[in-house]
C-alpha cells in the first residue's frame, strides 16, 4: 500500500472543477495529483514510467471543506477580438476564483500499489510545489496510513460517476 499525504499550508485549495469552471474542485482530483507527480519526475530528470502503477483511482480520506466567497479577477479579453488586429478596445472578462478553505490534510491511498515504489516516489512527491493554481501551495509526502480524515471515498468499479 502507498499513501500520499497532501497538506495545504495556506489552509486553502484553489482549483476549478473541470466540468464547471466557476465551482471549486474538492477534493483534489487524483488525476490532478498524478499529473503533478509526472511533472515533478520530469523536472527532476527522472523517467515517470514507475508512476503508471498509480494510474487507477485511489481511496481518498478527507475532511469537509468550506467554499470561500472570494473576489473576482478581471483578465484581458483580447482573445474575444475576432480580427486579432488589436484596433478595438478589448473588454475585460470577469473570472471567479473558486477555492475552498480546509484545515486538515488529504490522503490518497493505493491499496494494491507496490510499496517498493516508495523510495523513488518520496523525492518525486516532495518536488510538487502546488496543486490547482500556482497560488495554491501543497506539500506532498509519503505516510504510513490514510486514516486522517472524516470522510472516505472509495472507487467502485460499477460506479456511475468519475
Amino acid at each position: 500500500m502507498l499513501t500520499l499525504r497532501i497538506d495545504f499550508p495556506h489552509g486553502v485549495y484553489r482549483a476549478a472543477e473541470p466540468a464547471c469552471e466557476g465551482e471549486p474542485e474538492w477534493p483534489p482530483a487524483p488525476d490532478r495529483v498524478y499529473q503533478a507527480l509526472v511533472a515533478s519526475a520530469c523536472a527532476q530528470g527522472l523517467d515517470p514510467t514507475p508512476l503508471q502503477t498509480l494510474e487507477h483511482p485511489p481511496m481518498l480520506w478527507l475532511h469537509a471543506a468550506e467554499r470561500m466567497h472570494t473576489g473576482t479577477n478581471f483578465v484581458p479579453g483580447a482573445f474575444l477580438d475576432s480580427d486579432g488586429l488589436g484596433g478595438k478596445q478589448h473588454k475585460r472578462v470577469q473570472r471567479h476564483r473558486p477555492e475552498v478553505r480546509i484545515g486538515a490534510p488529504v490522503f490518497l491511498c493505493w491499496t494494491d500499489a507496490d510499496p517498493g515504489l516508495g523510495p523513488w516516489l518520496g523525492p518525486v512527491a516532495a518536488g510538487v510545489d502546488y496543486l490547482g493554481r500556482s497560488d495554491s501551495p501543497a506539500i506532498i509526502t509519503l505516510c504510513d496510513a490514510g486514516n486522517g480524515g472524516l470522510h472516505k471515498l472509495s472507487p467502485h468499479p460499477d460506479g456511475e460517476h468519475s
